[in-house]
């Protein structure tokens, strides 16, 4: 999938919140009581990226309490964006790995079997132009 594509089924999911919920106005409820947070959260972000074993979830949680100890609201705006930005990434590296290797192939592990990055049908086909 392509970041337009996870982009629409974000926007989609916002609108299933606002029919669900209508327009939320809560609290920011952010601020510099996170601060220890945020610094654990980046330090063990950075010390997992060195011991080879940083993953999407260390990064994630580095943004989500950078953003979480942000009282200034531009500053926070500019911290969610990169939550979110983390978050679509992550799930374009999870549609890499779920979906077939052949360009233009919209099949997924969860509608049958895969060989190796291939669908069963892209497989063959592949098998098929070798022995040409």
């Amino acid at each position: 999938m392509t970041t337009n594509s996870v982009l629409l089924e974000v926007y989609q999911e916002r609108r299933r919140q606002d029919e669900k919920w209508g327009e939320q106005n809560h609290p920011d409820g952010t601020g510099e009581h996170y601060r220890p947070a945020a610094i654990r959260a980046q330090q063990d972000c950075v010390f997992a990226f060195e011991d080879g074993e940083g993953t999407y979830f260390h990064i994630l949680k580095e943004e989500f309490w950078e953003a979480a100890a942000e009282g200034d609201k531009e500053k926070l705006r500019a911290e969610l964006l990169q939550v979110a930005a983390v978050a679509v990434a992550w799930v374009e590296k999870i549609d890499r790995e779920i979906s077939c290797a052949q360009p233009g192939c919209p099949n997924t592990r969860t509608q049958g079997e895969f060989v190796g990055q291939f669908c069963r049908p892209c497989y063959e086909k592949r098998l098929q132009g070798m022995g040409e």
